[in-house]
């Protein structure tokens, strides 16, 4: 069975990225959120065995976003919780 991962970033392109890197991996990323309210809801209603969270969410940041996904769900289940934030830098040629 693959590790079931939910990624939250408010960036399209970087979600598409790390999905496909994953899958390729042998991971399933069953779901992908831009904020912190998607998070929060895929996370209560799924599960996910991992959570990638970027630091630099609109609204809520990362850090209290992952804050509130390690707090212990209702079912006793909690998932391991992954934060990054970096800053991509277009290149004038």
């Amino acid at each position: 069975m693959a590790i079931r991962i939910l990624i939250v970033d408010d960036d399209a392109g970087f979600l598409g990225l790390a999905a496909e890197l994953l899958a390729e991996r042998g991971f399933d990323v069953f779901a992908k959120a831009m904020d912190a309210d998607q998070a929060l809801a895929a996370a209560t209603s799924e599960c996910p065995d991992g959570i990638l969270v970027d630091i630099n969410l609109p609204g809520r940041d990362g850090f209290a976003t992952a804050a509130a996904l390690r707090a212990p769900p209702p079912s006793g289940y909690k998932s391991s919780v992954m934060s990054v934030a970096g800053r991509a830098q277009q290149m004038s040629t």
